[in-house]
Protein backbone atom coordinates (compact mmCIF):
# COMPACT_ATOMS: atom_id res chain seq x y z
CA UNK A 1 0.00 0.00 0.00
CA UNK A 2 1.15 3.57 -0.25
CA UNK A 3 2.36 5.49 1.84
CA UNK A 4 0.60 8.64 2.62
CA UNK A 5 1.75 12.10 4.04
CA UNK A 6 0.40 14.78 6.70
CA UNK A 7 3.06 16.99 5.29
CA UNK A 8 0.25 19.21 3.57
CA UNK A 9 -1.41 19.63 6.75
CA UNK A 10 2.00 21.04 8.09
CA UNK A 11 2.48 23.16 5.33
CA UNK A 12 -0.85 24.60 5.81
CA UNK A 13 0.32 25.51 9.32
CA UNK A 14 3.26 26.74 8.43
CA UNK A 15 1.85 28.99 5.45
CA UNK A 16 3.67 28.02 2.95
CA UNK A 17 2.93 27.46 -0.58
CA UNK A 18 3.51 24.52 -2.61
CA UNK A 19 6.00 25.92 -4.59
CA UNK A 20 8.25 26.70 -1.31
CA UNK A 21 7.57 22.89 0.18
CA UNK A 22 8.86 21.82 -3.31
CA UNK A 23 11.89 24.21 -3.17
CA UNK A 24 12.45 22.58 0.24
CA UNK A 25 12.27 19.24 -0.29
CA UNK A 26 13.94 19.46 -3.56
CA UNK A 27 11.26 17.63 -5.35
CA UNK A 28 9.08 18.99 -8.17
CA UNK A 29 5.77 20.79 -7.47
CA UNK A 30 3.76 18.49 -9.98
CA UNK A 31 4.85 15.47 -7.87
CA UNK A 32 3.40 16.98 -4.65
CA UNK A 33 0.40 18.04 -6.32
CA UNK A 34 -0.12 14.43 -7.17
CA UNK A 35 0.87 13.53 -3.54
CA UNK A 36 -1.70 15.85 -2.25
CA UNK A 37 -4.61 14.63 -4.44
CA UNK A 38 -4.21 11.07 -3.78
CA UNK A 39 -3.12 10.34 -7.64
CA UNK A 40 -0.15 8.76 -5.82
CA UNK A 41 1.62 7.70 -2.58
CA UNK A 42 5.05 8.60 -1.56
CA UNK A 43 7.94 6.50 -2.74
CA UNK A 44 11.35 7.09 -1.40
CA UNK A 45 12.68 10.11 -3.36
CA UNK A 46 9.37 12.00 -1.75
CA UNK A 47 9.40 10.63 1.63
CA UNK A 48 13.78 11.68 1.94
CA UNK A 49 12.74 15.15 0.26
CA UNK A 50 9.82 15.79 2.80
CA UNK A 51 11.60 14.60 5.92
CA UNK A 52 14.59 17.70 4.32
CA UNK A 53 11.72 19.95 4.01
CA UNK A 54 10.97 19.16 7.55
CA UNK A 55 13.79 18.73 9.76
CA UNK A 56 12.48 18.80 13.01
CA UNK A 57 10.06 16.06 12.31
CA UNK A 58 10.35 12.37 11.97
CA UNK A 59 9.55 9.54 9.99
CA UNK A 60 6.05 8.74 12.05
CA UNK A 61 5.32 12.71 12.53
CA UNK A 62 4.94 12.80 8.85
CA UNK A 63 4.07 9.29 7.15
CA UNK A 64 1.12 6.68 7.55
CA UNK A 65 0.28 3.76 5.57
CA UNK A 66 -2.85 3.17 3.44
CA UNK A 67 -3.51 0.57 6.27
CA UNK A 68 -4.99 3.07 8.48
CA UNK A 69 -8.12 3.37 5.55
CA UNK A 70 -10.01 0.15 5.69
CA UNK A 71 -13.13 -0.78 3.72
CA UNK A 72 -16.35 -1.77 5.86
CA UNK A 73 -19.28 -3.65 4.17
CA UNK A 74 -22.53 -1.54 5.27
CA UNK A 75 -25.54 -3.77 6.05
CA UNK A 76 -27.37 -3.22 2.54
CA UNK A 77 -24.06 -4.32 0.97
CA UNK A 78 -22.71 -1.13 -0.37
CA UNK A 79 -19.34 -0.15 0.60
CA UNK A 80 -17.38 2.91 1.71
CA UNK A 81 -14.30 3.73 3.19
CA UNK A 82 -13.42 4.76 6.66
CA UNK A 83 -11.41 6.24 8.36
CA UNK A 84 -10.12 4.41 11.59
CA UNK A 85 -9.94 6.53 14.69
CA UNK A 86 -6.34 6.18 16.61
CA UNK A 87 -7.13 6.08 20.26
Amino acid sequence: MPTRTRAFEVMGERKWSLKELAARADLPASTLYQIRLGRRGCGPVAIRGLLRAFPSLGYRDLFFDDDSVTTEPYSDGARAEQQEVAA
